[in-house]
């Protein structure tokens, strides 16, 4: 992840720094859906996701405002995380009630909301493979192998560049995935809440850093 926004930031640094960080968002998506079944309170994990979304959006906007460079911080994984907690969360009360009206009708906009965050739809689908497919490993793989392979495809087709052209690579997580033996990891609270500091931390400091490549 650190590699990819480097290769994002600073000009003239290696393609393979982002081919390494086509691997992790799928494993943050993957460990997002395990989490989704341990976390004690649900509408808690996604108030902190909401809240490291509007955080990281503030720090962010001040940056690229008063110091803008030509590659702008335009990406939070905040939001599509937070969205796919939300998006599970309607899905456990439809089971429980098929006519829910609050999930009928907050599902539809949470799909929508999708369209306008980082990973747009890909990252949807990302989070519907894990969830539907959980625990299932020999659905989960050629599934999610297809998926990755046709973003491929509509990445080529539409003249995407840059990191889509190599969204491919995603597919390698899955080994990585595999070793997930099913159990809760350590849950101190230095370890819950290090990722909520350290993403936006690190991409703060890789821009600035970054702006004496611009001038």
């Amino acid at each position: 992840m650190v590699l990819d926004h480097f290769h994002y930031f600073w000009e003239g640094t290696p393609d393979w720094f982002s081919y390494l960080g086509r691997i992790v968002a799928s494993i943050f998506f993957f460990l997002l859906v395990e989490g989704f079944w341990y976390t004690r309170n649900r509408w808690r994990y996604l108030g902190r996701l909401i809240s490291g979304g509007i955080i990281m959006s503030l720090g962010s906007g001040l940056l690229n405002h008063f110091l803008p460079a030509p590659v702008l911080i335009n990406i939070n994984i905040f939001w599509p995380l937070a969205l796919s907690v939300a998006l599970m969360i309607a899905f456990e009360a439809l089971k429980e009630n098929n006519f829910n009206l609050l999930a009928l009708f907050s599902l539809p906009i949470i799909v929508c909301l999708f369209f306008f965050v980082e990973g747009s739809w890909m990252l949807l689908g990302v989070t519907l493979i894990f969830y539907f497919t959980r625990q299932r490993w020999s659905v989960l793989f050629p599934v999610f192998v297809f998926w990755a392979l046709a973003w491929q495809i509509i990445f080529w087709k539409i003249g995407f560049s840059g990191n889509a052209n190599y969204q491919w690579l995603m597919i390698f997580s899955l080994p990585l995935l595999w070793l997930y033996n099913g159990q809760r990891g350590k849950s101190a609270p230095a370890l819950k809440y290090f990722f909520y500091l350290f993403y936006p931390l690190h991409i703060w400091i890789i821009y600035l850093i970054g702006l004496k490549w611009w001038y």
